[in-house]
């Protein structure tokens, strides 16, 4: 069928493939202006000294619009999976603003949290190793955090969900593992966010989610996503 519409329109392959390439290169200039804007917009929340980022830290301006997110409705609790450079920002900007949000970030490897600890006094860090065969991994035969089913945290409804590990190179769609496991522990009006987003494994994960926990509201950009019911104001960073 596409060949018949190319034959018919005269577009051949490779004019397909470098249209569809400069439209990505397009996006990937947006984005990198977008982070450029969003650190000078973080800056005030910047961990003091050294900036520890690396090619697997979440983009600046996705911290910038769960900030912003945090701002607007005021989520009671905020879980991430994966600890890192997010929560360096995500700590800071609470203790600055004085806000009343329970911070949890799980991780796999404990080594790393300590590191990030001196940072982030008043989150809740824990660590938990990668369980083969995990119940709560996709079709059951991948790995994923061994957390109990009764977390350490409580039982208070999460209210924000910042979905980063384990590592995708972990198994097959390594991240699926949060949607079983936070069956019945989101609270009424979540609001998640999934990162790398532009790989088409996270890409299924995603639609996933939004199927399971009804949240129809799906805004993807360039490399990440957020989920939601509604949506009352528009805080995707401009």
């Amino acid at each position: 069928m596409k060949k018949t519409i190319r034959k018919f329109l005269g577009v051949s392959q490779l004019e397909e493939s470098i249209v569809a390439h400069t439209l990505n290169q397009e996006k990937e200039l947006l984005f990198r202006q977008r982070e450029l804007k969003a650190i000078e917009i973080l800056k005030p929340y910047l961990p003091t000294g050294y900036l520890f980022e690396t090619g697997f830290s979440l983009p600046f301006q996705l911290i910038q619009h769960i900030i912003n997110d945090m701002l607007v409705y005021r989520p009671a609790t905020l879980l991430e999976f994966g600890s890192g450079l997010s929560t360096q920002i995500l700590s800071k900007m609470i203790h600055v603003e004085a806000l009343d949000i329970q911070l949890i970030s799980v991780d796999n490897d404990a080594d790393w949290q300590q590191i990030l600890r001196k940072d982030c006094p008043q989150v809740q860090f824990y660590s938990f190793p990668l369980l083969p065969e995990s119940p709560y991994a996709y079709t059951n035969s991948g790995s994923w955090y061994d957390i109990p089913s009764k977390a350490p945290w409580g039982e208070k409804p999460i209210d924000m969900v910042l979905v980063d590990g384990p590592k995708g190179s972990t198994c097959e769609k390594a991240r699926f593992g949060f949607i079983p496991f936070l069956e019945g522990k989101l609270g009424e009006r979540p609001i998640l966010y999934v990162d790398d987003t532009h790989r088409e494994e996270e890409r299924f994960i995603l639609e996933q989610a939004s199927s399971f926990f009804n949240l129809p509201q799906v805004q993807s950009f360039h490399r990440y996503s957020r989920l939601s019911h509604t949506e009352n104001f528009y805080t995707a960073p401009s």
